[in-house]
């Protein structure tokens, strides 16, 4: 589960390289990357989510499960903070083409 979380949170942060690349060339191809940035920031919440029902449904100690927890929030954050510079990349894409 950890290892899809981090690959769909790189996913995410490499759509977001080439969305910043795109705007220093064509403001308007930075929208096509932006769609993909959300995707994989929405899929790694779906498996985030999965990853964290599964730590507490098993039968380790309390302290584990918590742990395991906020080891899968953390990696989680790498595409939230992704999709923030999208949100700021798709503003600064808008006010470009003013």
């Amino acid at each position: 589960g950890y290892r899809k979380l981090a690959v769909a949170g790189c996913e995410a942060v490499e759509a977001v390289i080439v969305s910043a690349r795109a705007f220093f060339h064509d403001a308007n191809a930075v929208k096509d990357n932006l769609y993909k940035v959300h995707h994989f920031e929405k899929e790694a919440d779906e498996i985030s989510d999965r990853l964290k029902r599964e730590i507490f449904a098993s039968d380790l100690s309390l302290a584990h499960k918590i742990h395991l927890r906020y080891f899968a929030l953390n990696v989680e954050n790498v595409s939230d903070r992704a999709e923030e510079v999208a949100d700021r990349l798709a503003i600064y894409a808008i006010k470009r083409t003013i």
